[in-house]
């Protein structure tokens, strides 16, 4: 019976390759051969459904593909920003700044300046020391040409000496200009540096410079943990960690290129040459 079968298979299947198989079936055909292998308990597959069931498959696995991607762009993201949390505000608190171009991250390891781990800064004045701390806190104006400063919240004034740019301090250095001035306060070499209302001396500037650090420490928040250590009964702070920091240098040449020079009312301009730092030692 089987044979039989068979044979009224092959003869059908024949007279279909007669009309030339490699032309598509009309749907009159294809229903002619789906009831003659229903009919004789054949029924198999026809091109077009093997077609439909790739397309199906091939639609089924790109979905899924789709669906892992965004999974894996959202979660990083996710993470990501969920690193970063600690160190950047999130975007409706953020103040436009140009210098924002020259931020990098790193890891840096900070040192504890206790127990003979002095670094190149530390120490009573001597002429090294000054000139170390000179080469981290002078150059900090800068100018801004007037289609990127008039982005700036802070508005600051056209530069007489080159029209069509404004001149800006930078906070970095601000900052270390300050810290430097308490340094040699504290070693009662009081700086010789007066600027500000007439009359003042420079205890208000030093007082000034306290109190700007306080504020910048503050808002700064650092959220880094100090670690404690044990000797017998006694904790002591453990500071040289690492923290999560901006790099140095980047701002360094940031600034270096934009500097303002001589910006006295009398100042001709910036320099005629480049001043690039070298060797900034450690933060």
């Amino acid at each position: 019976m089987f044979s039989s079968l068979k044979n009224q298979y092959d003869e059908f299947w024949n007279k279909k390759s007669r009309m030339g198989l490699h032309q598509p079936l009309r749907d009159e055909e294809e229903d002619e051969e789906t009831a003659f292998l229903r009919e004789k308990g054949l029924l198999r597959a026809s091109p077009k459904s093997g077609r439909r069931t790739g397309s199906c498959m091939f639609l089924f696995l790109f979905t899924i593909f789709a669906v892992w991607t965004v999974l894996m762009y959202v979660i990083f993201k996710y993470q990501n920003d969920r690193n970063l949390c600690l160190h950047e505000p999130p975007k409706h608190l953020q103040i436009y700044s140009p210098m924002e171009e020259a931020v990098q991250w790193e890891h840096y390891k900070f040192n504890a300046g206790l127990f003979g781990q002095k670094s190149e800064y530390m120490g009573q004045p001597d002429k090294v020391k000054n000139d170390l701390w000179l080469d981290i806190v002078e150059h900090g104006m800068v100018t801004i040409a007037e289609d990127v400063a008039k982005r700036v919240s802070n508005r600051s004034t056209e530069w007489a000496g080159k029209p069509g740019f404004h001149l800006f301090g930078t906070e970095m250095y601000h900052q270390l200009h300050c810290l430097n001035t308490m340094r040699l306060a504290l070693w009662a070499e009081v700086p010789d540096v007066m600027y500000g209302h007439e009359g003042e001396g420079p205890f208000e500037h030093l007082d000034h410079c306290i109190d700007y650090l306080r504020q910048t420490l503050l808002c700064h928040g650092d959220v880094h943990l100090i670690p404690l250590g044990y000797e017998g009964d006694h904790s002591h702070p453990i500071f040289d960690t690492v923290h999560v920091c901006r790099k140095y240098d980047p701002i360094v040449e940031w600034v270096d290129h934009r500097q303002a020079g001589d910006i006295t009312p009398n100042g001709v301009g910036p320099p005629s040459g480049l001043h690039v730092h070298h060797d900034h030692g450690s933060h």
